[in-house]
């Protein structure tokens, strides 16, 4: 049996630099008290990141071809409004709408019957993981498919085991760092599990940071084991505290990560793509 996962994270509809839809339409009082719809219009980093998002939904699609695709998003389909600078909206039915309109075309591909949403940050999901509640429940009733909020998911899918949170390891300070915090806190969970008597789940999926790092690591014992870590890209630009958070990185990183999973065995595929975000100027 063959199956293939679809995982994305950090879309953080809401914000100019979240996702968008460009269909999406919303609703505001006109000047005699009626809703008039109108569509906001998206900046140029959300028409970059929707063509990244919309292509690679298509290659996982494509790669699927008949089979079974199941959808994890690992946190923050939303912005929020703790942090309303760069907000378009910081109406919650607004955010939820866009999260909603973004996440729709998943599950209208027939052979899609599965979508897991993964509780981000409090600051960004209007607390208590208000927004994944709502957009599941918008979601499970448009398709009548199975949508879940989750907030740690320990899934089993053909027979490899998935460790999903939101927060996790950051990236690495530093080039020559990069994946080293990774392999330590991949270390951790496994042993961890080991020392309760489990096996350690092969593949565990981390978002929050948005930038992609995948790690690999093999424990030696009675048995051998080997787990994955991946920490997922976003589909948000770069904020004015996510430059000062990561001390001005250069580049900026878009994508989903596809997962094959056929006969017990898995093979991962990154869908990434880097952005320079320095501008160029000769005086």
């Amino acid at each position: 049996m063959r199956q293939i996962v679809g995982i994305s994270a950090d879309i953080h509809s809401g914000h100019k630099l979240g996702l968008l839809n460009p269909d999406t339409t919303l609703w505001q009082e006109g000047p005699d008290g009626e809703e008039v719809p109108y569509k906001p219009n998206p900046t140029e980093t959300q028409q970059i990141t929707w063509v990244e998002y919309s292509t690679n939904m298509g290659l996982i699609r494509e790669m699927a071809a008949g089979d079974d695709l199941i959808v994890l998003h690992a946190g923050d389909v939303t912005w929020g409004n703790r942090h309303p600078e760069g907000s378009i909206t910081t109406r919650m039915a607004d955010q939820v709408l866009m999260a909603y309109d973004c996440l729709l075309p998943w599950l209208q591909y027939q052979n899609t019957q599965h979508m897991r949403l993964v509780s981000g940050t409090g600051a960004h999901d209007f607390g208590e993981s208000s927004a994944d509640l709502l957009v599941a429940k918008m979601l499970k009733n448009q398709t009548e498919k199975d949508v879940r909020v989750v907030g740690h998911s320990l899934l089993e899918i053909g027979g490899v085991t998935f460790d999903v949170a939101h927060h996790g390891p950051p990236p690495g300070s530093r080039s020559w760092l990069h994946g080293n915090v990774a392999r330590y806190y991949l270390r951790d969970v496994m042993e961890r599990a080991i020392h309760q008597g489990q096996d350690p789940p092969q593949l565990v999926i981390r978002g929050h940071y948005h930038c992609y790092v995948h790690e690999t690591l093999t424990i030696r014992g009675y048995k051998d084991w080997t787990s994955h870590l991946i920490v997922l890209p976003s589909y948000c630009g770069f904020t004015n505290f996510a430059r000062q958070a990561t001390k001005s990185v250069s580049c900026i990183e878009f994508g989903s990560v596809a997962v094959e999973i056929c006969d017990g065995k898995l093979e991962i595929v990154p869908l990434v793509k880097s952005f320079d975000m320095r501008r160029r100027e000769s005086l």
